[in-house]
């Protein structure tokens, strides 16, 4: 019972801070400086300007390099311990949620 309890209201708690932050994204801020809007015009002068610049050849590596192969280089151990990290995480958060569910499905 005490367990219930305590994720109930571990539940709402979690849900009046999603609904407090979704209120306080919309709100519209005066505070903030007004983003100016691009005109469509605007933007394709930039980027005639842009492609004008390098006119030139482009010295360096080629687009056609292929990428080595993922097999070809074993995975750094931060890569394989966040791999770690996420399955564990995922495989929790399932757990957590099905036992979630199984406890509420008889209220409804």
């Amino acid at each position: 019972m005490k367990y219930l309890l305590i994720l109930c209201m571990m539940i709402s708690l979690f849900l009046g801070g999603a609904f407090f932050g979704i209120n306080q994204a919309s709100e519209n801020h005066a505070d903030e400086p007004d983003i100016p809007v691009l005109s469509k015009e605007s933007l394709l002068e930039r980027q005639a300007e842009k492609n004008d610049m390098f006119e030139g050849p482009v010295v360096g590596i080629p687009v056609e390099t292929p990428f080595p192969d993922k097999g070809q280089y074993p995975a750094h151990a931060s890569v394989q311990i966040a791999e770690l990290l996420g399955t564990g995480i995922s495989k929790v958060y399932d757990i957590v949620i099905t036992t979630a569910a199984n406890i509420v499905e008889p209220l409804f």
